[in-house]
């Protein structure tokens, strides 16, 4: 369960579909860091960017499960949880652009009281 403006609750099975997209690319990338012992990910949330992968891998299983699974006890909102959820939405939106291409001015990602704008990079 997540807090959200509109109350606590997980994502509905479109918003989940939606989230998951950007959390499998991250969890992929973090998963190569660690394969490589490197730390390249740079998602641009800086609060994130700074844990470890491994740290990042926990984290993003946190926020999943929170969205997921209404069993799973509502974690406290913190700099480091919110910064998690922020990621995922910037390598969402990344993965989005390089779809769309650069014609797209800006994106925006809506989950029920979870809304982020990110301008595109040209």
């Amino acid at each position: 369960m997540w807090r959200a403006s509109s109350g606590t609750r997980v994502l509905t099975e479109s918003e989940w579909a939606l989230f998951e997209i950007g959390l499998d690319e991250l969890r992929m990338m973090i998963e190569e860091d660690i394969s490589y012992e490197t730390d390249d990910t740079d998602t641009g949330v800086s609060v994130f960017d700074r844990l470890t992968p491994e740290q990042k891998l926990c984290q993003l299983a946190e926020v999943g499960l929170a969205f997921r699974d209404e069993t799973f006890p509502e974690p406290k909102l913190t700099a480091v949880s919110e910064g998690t959820v922020m990621a995922v939405f910037k390598i969402k939106q990344q993965t989005f652009c390089k779809f769309l291409g650069p014609s797209v001015s800006a994106i925006s990602i809506k989950l029920s009281g979870i809304s982020c704008r990110f301008p595109s990079h040209h």
